[in-house]
């Protein structure tokens, strides 16, 4: 015989619960799993005049803008912007937004202003803190560099 399959996708924790009502050669069961889902943090670096590798480059007067999608889309979810800069051999934060709430798309904006370094390599993401239902996940750390 072959095993017996399914499948389904969640958006949320969510407890799957599977049941036999057993045969000639087996008898009944139920099984039980804890599903833990993890959001998705989409993310894109706006306003950069050019690409090096896969560091963004701006202007010193330009403040970059970081868009971030959150997977599952959850109207009203709190997410922050961390920047760091790089300087003696390590990565130093410079900044760490407020709260900023995703529309009811899962979209948020966070702008990165200041005096920005000409020349020091700067990273920066979104991180999202979780809820009762959905892990917290932070986004991946994107590049940049101001230039005169």
């Amino acid at each position: 015989s072959s095993p017996l399959t399914a499948g389904v996708t969640v958006h949320r924790r969510t407890t799957v619960i599977a049941v036999f009502g057993g045969d000639n050669m087996f008898t009944p069961a139920t099984a039980r799993r804890l599903v833990h889902v993890r959001a998705i943090v989409g993310e894109s670096l706006r306003r950069s005049y050019r690409r090096q590798r896969d560091v963004r480059l701006y202007h010193r007067g330009v403040n970059p803008a970081l868009v971030v999608k959150l997977l599952p889309a959850h109207k009203g979810s709190c997410i922050h912007f961390r920047a760091q800069r790089h300087y003696a051999g390590h990565w130093h934060t410079t900044a760490v937004s407020h709260c900023v709430r995703t529309d009811k798309q899962g979209l948020a904006l966070g702008v990165f202003r200041g005096d920005h370094v000409v020349g020091k390599l700067y990273r920066v993401r979104a991180e999202w803190r979780g809820s009762r239902a959905v892990e917290a996940r932070d986004g991946a750390w994107l590049r940049l560099r101001f230039s005169d």
